[in-house]
């Protein structure tokens, strides 16, 4: 009996089998040997962790895979490969074709076919010598198929290499095909966990196992804490052994002993301690507007999922468990109350009386960096509106998927009396971040709670505390794998918390079903009975974010910290995808505000309240999260993609002609002025003639503009693909004198540059105010490949401390930064300041609100993931963000038309 002693927990044995297929006793080879091109992805299958990547063909003609296989030596005529596919049927919008190739040669076409349900077959070919069968094994949680394909071929196309290919038809369609890029043997991936079963009262060992035979084997795992005998099924196999006393730690030697294999595997594992935690299941679905579904079908969605929870919680009460669901945006409960019957709204709102249905005071998830400081109240003021109607309050809110937000959005929500604010942002476990595009947030932020102050003098505070595994950690589970998954990822979890000192016994678990825009998970009281029942440690708490968050409070509020400051925000500069756009919604936001204040001052604004209500609900909504469709670059022309743009760009627009109706009904008419000189006044400027920056901006007889550095002050920087140290730079910059008397010096260049075509730059400095003013205009060209557009800051002063927002509250950069902050770019509500001790340079800009510190932002991929600097940048280079598409999903996959913006810059 041979013995093999495992160095990892994980053992491969690569095994050559024979296999039936369909009834039929021939040759058949592993299918898979190794990529040659093709999309690569991480899913599902039914071999779970040791089958979980695949190569990916979709319909749509331009997305071949292909790969090598082994050639055959045998003496039949005919050869089988089997290989693990999977193909949408549950989410296919109608038949499929996709064709096969063989060392260059059309072999077959593969059909699959929508909704499919049960088990069955597919097959097909030109002939007995060549044709497939695929045969089902699995579905995934969208009905999605999975299982062996058979290709039977003549061994003469073969003898000497075989490399397969499969592409699918253009049939302007997202549907797909994919093969796992995968090779059957036994796997054994044995772990510890960090559970307590409550009837034998010993730590389980999870054994996943994959059989790769047609028939069970029997095996016998021992070690000198227990024996168990046991059997793996063919296929995948998932067993929990009760294996361990609580207290037994140190390291331990299995013994797996496969008696029809004639083989024995010896493993070292390590028992780390364990602690008991209650982890508080705050059950909710995320609240994207678009991405996934149209926002018409996203609105459907949500309206049934608060009527499912309405059915949900008032019929499930013989488990002893109570059923809880929170909303997380009010948006869906507008929406549901404009469309409810009496007797819903009537169910509804005792519901929430009674806390089974939990309100977040957020209309939206917002992008909070992109909204002025008044903005943030406007996403609180549906839950006013509902508390006054109704009489209920709602003191918490939660943000989800959104890694970090300003300053003045946590000081809206003290000003408002909300008490908690649960933040559960992306969470993608393989990601070197562990999550998409969230910088540090999540390994700074993660499971830390602090209170949060507008300052020390101040008496409000704001309880904040972050998921640790954000909200989307449950995602992608079919209900048949859930038992097994929530195990798997509760131990490591509760390993993780052990082993970072986590200091408190409760925990914050965010629990989305299925994916984004999820369902009620109705089984959820069943199973977190269940689960106690089998289960002493950890225990699952069915909970709501008040209950919560008043129990931390309770127990661990004395030792919480008050921290004033920002989790500076990351995933603003995606809004820039449409920068024209965003910049007409920051003005339009600008000019709502005159507009009101005006409203106000005449006495008119009841009157016309809810005409207000409107446009600001036009302007939150655009500033809501959610980017494109989920395939905006990949199909950006299709009409799921481009119907998205349309409904988000509906928002601006509607905004715009509110305005301007408001703006008539009260015959308003804006009046912008500057008066105030500055302290240390702006004296002369001087134009590069090579690039058209300046090269120079006097200030009491010094330049304020570093010219050591590469770029000049306003100098506009092109970037095309990720990489920023390949940049494009002004060309056939020709400088004009427009005027130069004793109040005004007017300056005009004109320059090319990359896919801006030609760009007219006005420079103009008010001598009597001392203030100088940069005005660009040019017409973006469309470009789908990766591109950025930056606007160069470079200055003179040593260091200087820089801080940013607005006159109602500023941001010191690096200081009132909280851990996991943006360290790469800042947003910026009204202005940045950068100040040495003498002066300060004041920078103002009337479309883009991101600057970038100390150079452009570094969108290196690790693992094709943006990794984000931790580390300040130098204070006194900073650049505008004018525009980029880094996003993989974006509003538009490209931009084009006029943009203009005007940049200020003064000294105090």
């Amino acid at each position: 009996m041979k013995e093999i002693r495992l160095i990892r927990l994980t053992l491969i044995l690569l095994l050559s089998l024979p296999f039936s297929v369909v009834g039929a006793s021939i040759d058949t080879l592993q299918g898979f040997d190794e990529k040659i091109k093709g999309e690569e992805i991480v899913y599902f299958s039914p071999l779970h962790q040791f089958a979980n990547r695949a190569l990916l063909t979709r319909t749509n003609g331009t997305l071949p895979i292909q790969w090598r296989t082994a050639a055959y030596r045998g003496s039949s005529e005919v050869v089988v490969y089997s290989l693990l596919t999977g193909h949408s049927s549950g989410t296919s919008g109608g038949e499929r074709k996709f064709d096969v190739r063989l060392n260059g040669n059309d072999l077959l076409t593969i059909t699959t076919r929508p909704k499919q349900s049960g088990d069955f077959v597919l097959q097909g070919g030109p002939s007995a010598q060549i044709q497939y069968q695929f045969v089902l094994e699995d579905y995934d949680q969208n009905g999605d198929a999975f299982g062996q394909l058979y290709l039977t071929v003549p061994a003469a196309l073969v003898r000497d290499s075989a490399v397969v290919e499969i592409t699918g038809q253009d049939q302007q369609s997202r549907d797909w095909f994919m093969v796992f890029m995968h090779r059957d043997g036994l796997r054994i991936d044995v772990q510890p966990t960090a559970l307590i079963t409550r009837k034998e009262s010993k730590r389980p060992l999870t054994l996943l196992a994959e059989n790769p035979l047609s028939k069970s084997v029997s095996f016998t795992l021992s070690s000198r804490h227990f024996r168990h005998e046991g059997v793996l099924r063919s296929g995948y196999n998932a067993l929990s052994i009760p294996a361990y006393d609580p207290s037994v730690t140190g390291t331990d030697t299995l013994r797996f002993e496969f008696v029809a294999l004639d083989t024995v595997i010896q493993a070292v594992i390590q028992l780390r301690a364990v602690r008991n935690f209650d982890f508080h299941i705050i059950h909710h679905s995320h609240n994207d507007i678009g991405y996934s579904h149209l926002q018409q079908d996203v609105e459907l969605l949500q309206n049934e999922n608060i009527r499912a929870a309405l059915r949900w919680t008032t019929t499930c009460s013989d488990t002893g468990v109570r059923p809880i669901w929170h909303v997380e945006s009010l948006w869906a409960v507008e929406n549901f109350l404009r469309t409810a019957t009496p007797t819903e709204e009537q169910s509804f709102v005792a519901a929430v009386r009674n806390g089974r249905i939990v309100l977040s005071a957020n209309y939206a998830n917002v992008l909070t960096g992109l909204c002025r400081p008044e903005e943030q109240a406007w996403n609180t003021e549906y839950a006013r509106q509902l508390e006054k109607k109704y009489g209920f309050r709602i003191r918490m809110a939660m943000i989800t998927d959104i890694p970090g937000l300003t300053a003045s959005a946590l000081k809206a929500y003290t000003d408002n009396d909300v008490r908690y604010l649960s933040l559960g942002p992306n969470y993608m476990e393989n990601l070197p971040d562990h999550g998409d595009r969230v910088g540090g947030v999540i390994r700074e932020q993660g499971d830390v709670a602090f209170y949060w102050s507008p300052d020390s003098l101040s008496g409000k505070k704001l309880l904040v505390w972050t998921a640790g595994k954000g909200y989307s950690y449950f995602h992608n589970i079919t209900n048949a794998e859930m038992e097994p998954a929530w195990e798997e990822r509760l131990s490591r979890y509760c390993r993780e918390l052990y082993e970072k000192n986590y200091p408190y016994d409760i925990v914050q678990l965010r629990y989305t079903k299925k994916a984004d825009n999820g369902p009620v998970d109705t089984s959820l009281c069943r199973f977190v009975t269940e689960w106690n029942d089998k289960y002493s440690s950890p225990r699952l708490i069915l909970s709501d974010v008040n209950t919560l968050f008043a129990s931390l409070e309770e127990r661990y509020g004395n030792s919480l910290p008050v921290l004033s400051g920002e989790i500076s925000p990351y995933w603003e500069d995606g809004a820039y995808s449409t920068a024209a756009e965003e910049m007409k919604a920051r003005e339009l936001a600008r000019k709502t505000l005159a507009l009101e204040k005006f409203a106000v001052v005449s006495g008119k604004h009841d009157k016309y309240e809810k005409d207000f209500y409107c446009l600001r609900r036009s302007i939150v909504l655009f500033h809501e999260h959610t980017w494109g469709s989920w395939c905006s670059i990949s199909d950006p022309d299709i009409p799921f993609t481009t119907k998205q743009w349309e409904y988000k760009k509906a928002f601006l627009d509607s905004g715009l002609v509110q305005y301007e109706r408001l703006s008539r009904m009260l015959s308003f008419a804006e009046e912008l002025s500057d008066t105030a000189p500055s302290a240390h006044p702006i004296t002369d400027f001087k134009v590069d003639d090579k690039y058209g920056g300046l090269s120079a901006v006097l200030v009491d007889g010094k330049n304020i503009v570093d010219t050591n550095g590469t770029f000049r002050l306003f100098e506009l920087v092109y970037s095309l693909g990720l990489d920023t140290a390949v940049i494009h730079r002004p060309m056939h910059a020709q400088v004009n004198s427009v005027t130069n008397d004793e109040w005004l010096k007017k300056m005009m260049v004109t320059y090319m540059l990359k896919n801006a075509g030609l760009v007219t730059v006005s420079y103009s400095l008010n001598k009597k105010l001392g203030k100088l003013r940069c005005s660009t205009l040019f017409h973006k060209t469309a470009e789908r490949e990766k591109e950025s557009l930056h606007l160069a800051l470079p200055f003179s002063i040593d260091s200087p401390e820089l801080s940013f927002g607005s006159n109602s509250g500023m941001v010191r950069y690096g200081k009132d930064q909280l851990p996991g902050s943006n360290r790469e770019f800042v947003c910026a509500t009204e202005k940045v300041e950068l100040y040495d001790g003498n002066a300060r340079i004041i920078v103002q800009s009337t479309g883009s609100n991101l600057f970038e510190v100390g150079g452009m932002v570094d969108e290196s991929r690790n693992g094709g993931a943006k990794v984000w600097k931790q580390e300040n940048g130098r204070t006194s280079l900073l650049f505008l963000y004018v525009l980029n598409n880094y996003w993989h999903t974006n509003y538009k996959a490209s931009q084009e038309g006029e943009l203009s913006f005007d940049v200020i810059v003064e000294v105090e």
